[in-house]
C-alpha cells in the first residue's frame, strides 16, 4: 500500500508538444522512441522488491477522484468524442472497445515480464490487491501542460496502489478519425506506458533509439511519439532497469517528458 511521504515517489507524464519531426509525420509527444527491430527483446533487469506472481491493473473508465490530483475530482473519458475513419464513434461500440483495450494492454505488460501473470481489467471488483489504477477523464491536464498522461513514479516498484490519469481532451485535440483498431492502440499504448512508470519504468531515449516505420513495433517508453507512432503496436523492446539508481529519484520531485 502507498503511505505518503514514506518513500521517494515522483510524477512522470506523458506530454505533449506540437512539434514537427519530419515534414506531415504530425504532432510529437516527448518521452517515446520506435525500435530499431520488430522483435522484443530481454527487456529489463527486475528491481529486488519489484516482481511478484500476480499484478492486477484496473482501467477505470469512470476517473473521478484520484491521488495524483486530489483536489480535481475529474469526468469519465466520453467515448463519443473520438470518432473513426468510418464516420461512427467509440461511443457506439463502447463494450467492444474497452474489451479490445484491455485485452491490447494485458498483452503489452505481460510482455515486460516482470510478473508471473498480469491481469487488466475494466472494474475494480473482487481484487485482494490493485497494483495500478489507470483513471481515464476526458478532461486535460489541471495544470495546463500538453500531457496525455502522469503516473506515479515508483522505482523498484516497491509499493501497490499506484495511480495514473489519462487525459482524453488532449488525446482527441490531436487525433482526427482514426480507424477502430488504430484508436485501441493510441488509448492501450499511453495506458500501458503511464502504467510500466508505475512499476518503476523511466524513458528511453529517442535520440539514442531513433524510430523506423520497418519496425514491427514501436518502443513502448520512448521518451517522444509522433501520432502516427501512437496509432501503431508499442512492446518495451530496451533493455531497461524498473530499479534505478537511488540518486535518479528525489522525493516528490516531478518528473515531465520533454520534446525530442
Amino acid at each position: 500500500m502507498r503511505y505518503p511521504c514514506a518513500h521517494k515517489e515522483a510524477f512522470i507524464g506523458l506530454a505533449l508538444a506540437m512539434l514537427w519531426l519530419l515534414p506531415g509525420c504530425g504532432v510529437s509527444f516527448p518521452g517515446l522512441t520506435a525500435g530499431d527491430s520488430g522483435l522484443p527483446s530481454a527487456r529489463f533487469t527486475p528491481g529486488a522488491e519489484g516482481g511478484g506472481a500476480l499484478a492486477v491493473v484496473v482501467l477505470n473508465w469512470d476517473a473521478g477522484h484520484n491521488a495524483l490530483y486530489p483536489a480535481y475530482p475529474m469526468a469519465a473519458v466520453d467515448l463519443s468524442m473520438f470518432e473513426t475513419d468510418g464516420g461512427h464513434t467509440l461511443a457506439e461500440h463502447s463494450a467492444f472497445f474497452k474489451e479490445q483495450v484491455r485485452t491490447r494492454v494485458e498483452e503489452i505488460l505481460e510482455g515486460v515480464g516482470l510478473f508471473a501473470e498480469v491481469v487488466v481489467a475494466n472494474d475494480d471488483r473482487d481484487w485482494k490487491s490493485i497494483e495500478t489504477t489507470v483513471h481515464l477523464t476526458q478532461g486535460i491536464s489541471p495544470d495546463g501542460s500538453m500531457e496525455i498522461g502522469r503516473a506515479h513514479y515508483d522505482p523498484c516498484n516497491e509499493h501497490e496502489d499506484d495511480e495514473a490519469v489519462i487525459f482524453g481532451e488532449r488525446i482527441r485535440r490531436l487525433g482526427d478519425r482514426y480507424t477502430f483498431d488504430e484508436w485501441v492502440n493510441v488509448f492501450s499504448n499511453v495506458c500501458a506506458h503511464e502504467t510500466a512508470h508505475t512499476l518503476g519504468f523511466g524513458h528511453v531515449s529517442r535520440a539514442e533509439h531513433p524510430p523506423t516505420a520497418r519496425a514491427l513495433y514501436v518502443e513502448l517508453m520512448l521518451d517522444g511519439f509522433t501520432m502516427s507512432e501512437m496509432t501503431r503496436s508499442h512492446r518495451m523492446l530496451t533493455d531497461l532497469s524498473n530499479c534505478p539508481d537511488e540518486d535518479e529519484v528525489l522525493e516528490g520531485e516531478t518528473i515531465p517528458a520533454t520534446t525530442p
